[in-house]
């Protein structure tokens, strides 16, 4: 019997042992990301998230600007565009705003694609004129690309899914608020200023959060959510490239 005991008492310490160094691991793996996002933050231009990119001459280049979920779609071709991502995680639409222009410049792209906000969101507790210093980002955003001759998508915020965490870190339970008002100001100006926003609804349920099978976590899209992502702002360019001809 005390053999038994001795048994099973080994078992709970191997168990306990496994689950925290499983904890251990977990919350290593979670520093080096966080680590890595305030690293590429403190370069408000992104520089150590930039690749090299040779542009192809004979297809129009996209611009894909933003955070963490514009990062995400990588440089894979949309359609008949060739795409260079300067998507940095973890960047605020101000810090977007810092380093867009400079981005324009130096890829002289023939689209640009916007895909930022949440992270101004997701802290919660905003006042109205911090709202509307997103909104004005934007608004920059958009200016700039008129006066360089490009235009300029805007991704509607998308908020989040129906998981509860984003790495451990719950979200406001208000955010899908802020998430409406926010977009309803963006589209007043993007109405405003003649500019393209893209459409977002069929990432959304009936109670416009991220489809659960769309998503990997809270706020970030999974591959089949991308897809679907990818391709609704490729008909966003198929659009403004048809308007364009006319």
């Amino acid at each position: 019997m005390k053999g038994k005991i001795r048994i099973f008492a080994m078992l709970g310490w191997l168990i306990a042992a496994g689950a925290a160094a499983g904890c251990l691991i977990l919350f290593q793996s979670l520093q080096e990301v966080l680590a890595r996002e305030q690293r590429l933050r403190q370069s408000t231009a992104g520089l150590e998230n930039r690749t090299s990119h040779t542009r192809i001459s004979n297809k129009p280049l996209v611009l894909i600007t933003g955070d963490s979920r514009a990062a995400q779609l990588g440089e894979a071709p949309l359609g008949d565009f060739a795409v260079v991502n300067r998507g940095v995680p973890g960047q605020t639409t101000i810090e977007v705003l810092a380093r867009i222009g400079r981005d324009m410049a130096v890829s002289r792209p023939d689209h640009v694609i916007v895909i930022a906000g949440v992270n101004d969101l997701k802290q919660g507790e905003l006042s109205s004129e911090e709202m509307a210093a997103i909104v004005r980002s934007f608004e920059e955003m958009l200016l700039i690309g008129d006066a360089m001759g490009i235009p300029v998508t805007v991704c509607p915020i998308w908020g989040a899914s129906s998981k509860p965490t984003l790495r451990g870190f719950a979200l406001p339970s208000n955010l899908d608020g802020y998430v409406r008002d926010a977009n309803q100001l963006l589209r007043a100006v993007a109405e405003e200023k003649g500019a393209d926003i893209a459409n977002a609804d069929p990432l959304l349920d009936e109670k416009g959060l991220v489809r659960e099978s769309l998503s990997s976590d809270a706020l970030h899209l999974n591959a089949a959510g991308q897809k679907v992502l990818r391709k609704l702002l490729l008909e966003s360019l198929d659009s403004n490239e048809g308007s364009d001809s006319d």
